[in-house]
């Protein structure tokens, strides 16, 4: 079983653990990487949808990129709210190798990432439109994503956003089992997908499975952080669904 998640916009250059694989996808990571050190700031900022400061910081990291340096470990180098969520600074050294055999990163730039990969602080979302690429993020990738997932006949379990799931979905096959977890917070006498509490969710979904070594979807029915509880009759074979209570 594969867990997939979405990467972080904000990142860190070290990691408490050095990294200890490279990306599966380097020779199309480093084609991206070339044509965005030919873009200008202002470019930059139009193609990754950011602010000029953000923008300056992007073009300041692949102006530098050098992509056969170490870098920081991907599991400890993103810093948003599912990864701060999911603590993996907290894992001991038998979490880490689990995270490594069954947990994936997305990636806009590299495509597809395990734990311990090493990568360098950049910001380019899967979303984002490069012609140069062939406009689409998702044509670049086209279905390498998707085989590296699948090849093997595993499970996918979908802890990724909507944006980046879509580097997969297109390419499921009848005989694939991809799970997709949605948690849901009540919000105005509805319960609702919060996009916060939903990252949050996330990061705690991933770091149970990892903590108690899930290696089959079904054991995941069994998550109760953050208030969440498994509802059977509104989930189904593809969607588990969990509310907060």
């Amino acid at each position: 079983m594969f867990i997939i998640l979405s990467p972080a916009k904000r990142m860190a250059a070290v990691s408490r653990i050095p990294p200890q694989s490279r990306p599966q996808f380097m020779a199309q990571a480093a084609c991206l990487a070339d044509i965005l050190k030919g873009y200008a700031p202002g470019p930059l900022a139009a193609a990754l949808k950011t602010s000029p400061a953000l923008a300056l910081r992007a073009y300041m990291d692949y102006q530098d990129m050098d992509l056969t340096a170490s870098g920081a470990a991907a599991l400890f180098a993103y810093q948003g709210l599912v990864f701060s969520t999911m603590r993996p600074d907290d894992f001991s050294a038998d979490e880490v190798d689990f995270s490594q055999n069954h947990l994936r990163i997305l990636s806009g730039l590299y495509g597809l990432l395990r734990p311990l990969d090493g990568i360098l602080p950049h910001r380019l979302e899967m979303g984002c439109r490069l012609p140069e690429a062939g406009d689409s993020l998702y044509g670049y990738w086209a279905d390498r994503l998707y085989q590296a997932l699948f090849a093997a006949g595993d499970t996918v379990v979908n802890l990724a956003s909507v944006e980046y799931a879509r580097a997969v979905t297109p390419y499921l096959a009848w005989n694939d089992r991809m799970i997709t977890c949605e948690f849901y917070t009540l919000s105005r006498g509805r319960y609702r997908v919060m996009a916060t509490a939903a990252k949050m969710a996330r990061g705690a979904m991933a770091r149970y499975a990892i903590s108690n070594r899930i290696d089959r979807p079904e054991g995941l029915q069994g998550f109760d952080s953050l208030g969440y509880r498994f509802s059977p009759e509104r989930s189904t074979d593809q969607i588990y669904r969990f509310y907060q209570q």
